[in-house]
């Protein structure tokens, strides 16, 4: 298992949010200065200081004017990440706030989109049956009573969306424990 956590800001543009990390890409159509990228594309790197993930969302808030959020948010994340189907159903079976972490390397950089239940009013992902988090305020697949359907426990649903993603988007994917704990608004 995988375990990541640390600092994130949350920038809320209203019909998605953007989680960004710490900066890790050097790429030459970027600011190199920057003190900022976007968490699922910089590996899942958290900040590892809230002072940091201040920062970075300051530098956020000069660098990126035309791309005005509604507001930015202080937040704690942590993941577990199953490396293989095997640890996902051996770890994660009896575990609820799952999400799958979709592989997209069809970028420059590699991507890591994290994804978890279709949520009525949001965007889906196409015909795969889930959603990309920044558009559901970050619903992961959760215990819900009374339910009564083959995909009855979070696990369940989250390989099915694991099996779907990699069957129709032909990319890799992992599950994930997903915990994210807002802190503070910073703007």
């Amino acid at each position: 298992m995988r375990h990541i956590e640390g600092y994130v800001f949350i920038a809320d543009f209203g019909s998605y949010q953007q989680m960004f990390g710490k900066k890790t890409l050097d790429s030459s159509f970027l600011d190199n200065q920057r003190k900022f990228d976007a968490f699922e594309s910089n590996g899942l790197s958290p900040y590892e200081e809230t002072e940091q993930a201040r920062q970075g969302a300051r530098d956020y808030e000069r660098k990126m004017q035309r791309n005005s959020p509604k507001k930015i948010e202080l937040a704690e994340v942590c993941l577990t990440i199953a490396e293989d189907h095997n640890e996902a159903q051996r770890e994660l079976e009896n575990e609820t706030d799952l999400v799958v972490i979709m592989i997209n390397n069809s970028f420059p950089e590699v991507e890591r989109n994290l994804l978890g239940p279709l949520v009525s009013g949001c965007r889906s992902f196409g015909a795969i049956p889930g959603a990309f988090l920044k558009d559901t305020n970050y619903r992961t697949f959760r215990r819900t009573p009374n339910r009564r359907e083959f995909f009855d426990t979070p696990y369940k649903r989250a390989e099915y969306l694991a099996k779907e993603i990699n069957r129709q988007a032909q990319c890799g994917a992992m599950i994930a424990k997903f915990k994210l704990k807002r802190l503070e608004q910073l703007s």
